[in-house]
């Protein structure tokens, strides 16, 4: 599961995640509410994992 997702002033996303010691480009899709609350997944956004942490 991601620990923080954060969207850059230029469009890009940052993401950091609990994978080991592994460095991976990951896929993620957001979930977006229209104004009548309904559900409806984002378009993929394709995510480079720039840094990771150990587990605890």
């Amino acid at each position: 599961m991601p620990t923080s997702v954060q969207m850059e002033g230029d469009g890009t996303y940052v993401i950091t995640v609990q994978i080991g010691s592994e460095t991976q480009d990951i896929t993620y899709r957001f979930m977006a509410w229209d104004v009548l609350g309904h559900s409806s997944e984002t378009d993929e956004v394709h995510i480079t994992v720039i840094d990771t942490f150990s587990p605890e």
